[in-house]
């Protein structure tokens, strides 16, 4: 991947830069350890929506890539639904109907994907409602869906005082742009209907990780947000196993764990940390959600509001 990725690409950079500082007064630990290199891997937590800009603002601010045109640019894996067109409309679960409706026509994957260096990677055993709709438009809804899903849709017809939905292709529009968004798995859509869209499904979610891989081989770094379970009291949270498998499975030439932080006791404004860890060896076929996590979470910087949360939860007072 060749270092200049293009004048977009730098705007986005220094615009994340700029936010990130402004915002959340982020603040890059470790930026000496800090490994823009060919092959190499860069796996951050993700606690917040604000990650992305907190972290690519800090790679691109602290790692002086402004200064240095020469230098490697990260590419970033990015879940494939930011990449279909209506993403805008249907993932915010604050915004109105009337923007719904706006959005849902409007696409920014090929902006993602042609100049910000994004590459999408997919679970195969898990899509966004809308893209199953979409591969079925003739689908009957009262048949192949769960009755929750169902429910959900036909509720939200009345609701906006439109026709009782009955197929597929009568829900695909921007008034339920974030029920289709929401995510459904092989046991939630086992219908025959949906056969043929769960194997091509898989065969994608095959390509994207063949893609990953031929960009690190091919000289480029990546910075990928492996995912994780829940964790209602906080912290870094185990990680889905498929997550270590698709780490393990890039082979990438070395592993370098970031850890976002953010401290809500760090004066008006919330504060946010990037740790940066030593790049470590790739992650093992076995237990690699396991060595992952070990990584990420000393990489994890200590903050006061950690301190403070941790004597909350477990001091005597």
């Amino acid at each position: 991947m060749s270092a200049r990725s293009g004048r977009l690409y730098e705007l986005v950079g220094a615009g994340m830069a700029g936010w990130s500082r402004a915002v959340h007064r982020g603040v890059a630990v470790g930026i000496e350890r800090l490994r823009l290199e060919p092959g190499v891997v860069l796996a951050s937590t993700h606690p917040s929506d604000a990650d992305p800009p907190v972290v690519a603002g800090a790679l691109y601010r602290d790692g002086r890539l402004w200064r240095h045109p020469e230098r490697v640019r990260p590419a970033f894996a990015v879940r494939n639904d930011l990449l279909l067109p209506g993403f805008l409309a249907g993932y915010p679960p604050w915004m109105p109907a009337w923007a719904r409706r706006a959005l849902y026509p409007v696409g920014i994957g090929p902006i993602l994907t042609g100049h910000l260096l994004c590459l999408p990677v997919r679970f195969s055993d898990r899509l966004r409602l809308v893209e199953a709709l979409r591969a079925c438009p003739d689908a009957e809804l009262a048949a192949v869906l769960p009755p929750v899903r169902a429910a959900a849709l036909a509720a939200r017809a009345r609701d906006r005082g439109l026709p009782l939905p009955g197929r597929a292709r009568d829900v695909l529009r921007g008034e339920y742009a974030d029920l289709l968004w929401a995510v459904v798995d092989r046991e939630q859509l086992a219908d025959p209907a949906f056969t043929a869209m769960w194997a091509q499904h898989a065969a994608r979610s095959m390509g994207d990780l063949r893609a990953l891989g031929e960009h690190l081989r091919g000289g480029g770094t990546l910075v990928i947000f492996p995912p994780g379970f829940p964790a209602p009291a906080g912290g870094i949270p185990p990680l889905d196993p498929r997550a270590g498998r698709l780490l393990h499975a890039m082979r990438p030439r070395a592993l370098q764990p970031l850890a976002v932080v953010y401290d809500p006791l760090a004066g008006r404004r919330e504060r946010a940390f990037l740790g940066i860890g030593e790049a470590i060896a790739p992650p093992p076929r076995r237990d690699a959600a396991r060595y992952v996590l070990t990584a990420l979470r000393r990489a994890a910087p200590l903050t006061g509001g950690l301190v403070v949360a941790d004597l909350a939860l477990h001091g005597d007072g």
